[in-house]
């Protein structure tokens, strides 16, 4: 147990050095540990991962509070956050991509209902009110219920195939 310091500017100890706001190992590659108990069985709460240049592994959550940012980039060009009502993905450098390598992308706007399926290699889903309204097909596309034109539209393809609609 350390007590009183004094003047020390410096302390190490066996290979972590600290030095007034700067904790560092002097071993190549040694990693910085940051461990605890948690109800009685000790644990590794933040592993500073320093050969791979210091990357920080979380045993858990990393929680932040109303408006702050996770950020990413020398220039923070992509931040995560949340205001207390809404959240954000702020994106400021070129374009932004959401990449499944397995599996679907679906998008909730409430959740456990629908809004948006993007099928692996397949067709692109839109939903009002998780019922299914239109969907992209290899030859096309399919719509399910009434189409509104707010502006003259032109038929081109034929024959025109219709199911009992009269169109003049």
């Amino acid at each position: 147990n350390i007590t009183s310091l004094g003047t020390l500017t410096t302390l190490t100890v066996d290979n972590i050095t600290i030095n007034g706001n700067d904790i560092s190992s002097t071993n190549s590659d040694g990693d910085i540990l940051f461990k605890g108990n948690d109800g009685g069985s000790a644990i590794t709460a933040l592993t500073l991962d320093m050969s791979d240049a210091g990357r920080a592994q979380f045993n858990g959550d990393a929680d932040f509070v109303d408006n702050g940012k996770a950020r990413f980039g020398a220039g923070q060009d992509l931040q995560i956050y949340h205001n207390g009502t809404n959240s954000y993905i702020n994106n400021t450098t070129g374009d932004l991509y959401i990449r499944d390598s397995g599996g679907d992308i679906r998008i909730e706007a409430k959740n456990n209902e629908t809004s948006a399926l993007f099928n692996n290699d397949g067709s692109v889903e839109l939903y009002y009110d998780n019922a299914k309204k239109l969907e992209t097909t290899s030859t096309g596309a399919t719509t399910t219920g009434l189409h509104t034109s707010t502006t003259s539209a032109n038929i081109t393809q034929q024959p025109l195939a219709t199911s009992g609609t009269t169109i003049s």
